[in-house]
């Protein structure tokens, strides 16, 4: 009688893990996703899976897969390996969603189009080719909290100063007291920038620093620079940017 006990235990428990292991990933979407993820054409299991395309958080995707990693059972890695094509771009990284909105990447590597955030208000008159290399990239609500990366901007375009490409730009971020904080710098172009960039957990920011058109600037920018006041003796004017998001 033990013996028959025992093996109906062993086959629910066969059972549950099947069916587990087999959950379709439409039916988890239907019940957990956030309504800031929309997917179609999904196919697979939540540990092995792929979606045709969709969006998330402003982002149109497509040909997105993603794979359960078994060794965040045992520590605090990410749980699972993402990887999905955008417009002229792609993204890949370990991803880790948690309680209260939290979603971490590790090892982030993505090329993300200007163009395509142009549904988000604060991208309106910008163009160029973001670059995105992270170590760990923390998002609660929406806001980054963590951030140990770096983000590369090229042929930017902001088209309040010039219809035409600025040059290359290059952030360089780090986390220190709950508050994200990055070196601003030129790497090539029309604008000569030394700045530094704060995000506070209260979502307050700001964007101070200095900056001087090179050689290349057209005469547009040199003309638009000339409302940030006079400039010092090597030619740089100050400027500072501070809100609330």
């Amino acid at each position: 009688m033990a013996y028959g006990k025992r093996l109906i235990v062993a086959g629910v428990a066969a059972l549950a893990v099947g069916l587990v292991a087999t959950f379709p990933a439409r039916i988890a979407y239907q019940w957990f996703a956030p309504d800031e993820i929309d997917l179609s054409g999904i196919s697979g299991s939540v540990w092995t899976g792929s979606a045709a395309q969709g969006s998330a958080a402003g982002l149109f995707l497509s040909d997105l897969t993603w794979r359960f990693r078994p060794s965040s059972l045992f520590g605090l890695k990410a749980g699972y390996a993402v990887a999905a094509r955008l417009p002229s771009g792609f993204l890949e990284s370990d991803v880790a969603v948690g309680a209260g909105n939290r979603v971490r990447f590790d090892n982030l590597a993505a090329v993300i189009p200007l163009a395509s955030l142009q549904s988000l208000p604060p991208a309106a008159g910008i163009g160029g080719e973001m670059n995105l290399q992270f170590n760990r990239l923390v998002i609660i609500d929406g806001l980054p909290t963590e951030a140990d990366g770096t983000v590369a901007v090229s042929a930017l375009v902001l088209r309040a100063l010039s219809p035409t490409a600025l040059g290359d730009y290059r952030v360089i971020l780090q986390t220190n007291d709950e508050v994200i904080s990055g070196i601003v710098e030129d790497v090539s172009g029309a604008l000569d920038v030394n700045g530094s960039a704060t995000l506070n957990r209260d979502r307050t920011y700001s964007f101070v620093g200095q900056v001087a058109p090179t050689e290349s600037a057209p005469a547009s920018v040199v003309d638009q620079l000339r409302f940030l006041g006079s400039p010092d003796a090597q030619g740089r004017r100050e400027f500072r940017f501070e809100g609330s998001l």
